[in-house]
């Protein structure tokens, strides 16, 4: 299947992670690091954060990260062959600039 870059854009006042950073031999996390999966929308709610797990796990360093962006790989439709396939099964699939809709 084919890809194509996909660029997903934050608000630039929030949208703050919290990465924790794990000493080497304390965890076999890959990288010795957790991924971030909470956005916080203020600077202050991602340090207060940060200082209470801090407190949960004095070991770690926890850095706080502003994302302003993000950019993946996203498949790729190929209308033409959908289409193809719509037509052949006698069904309906919508699609807005080679997207399904």
């Amino acid at each position: 299947m084919a890809t194509a870059p996909n660029t997903k854009v934050y608000d630039p006042t929030g949208s703050y992670l919290i990465y924790r950073k794990i000493p080497r031999g304390l965890s076999v996390k890959v990288g010795g690091a957790k991924v971030p999966n909470f956005r916080h929308k203020t600077f202050e709610a991602a340090e207060a954060e940060a200082r209470r797990l801090l407190a949960l796990f004095p070991e770690s360093t926890f850095i706080i990260l502003h994302e302003v962006a993000r950019v993946k790989l996203k498949p790729v439709i190929d209308t033409a062959a959908f289409q193809a396939l719509n037509d052949e099964n006698n069904t309906m699939i919508a699609f807005s600039n080679g997207r399904l809709a």
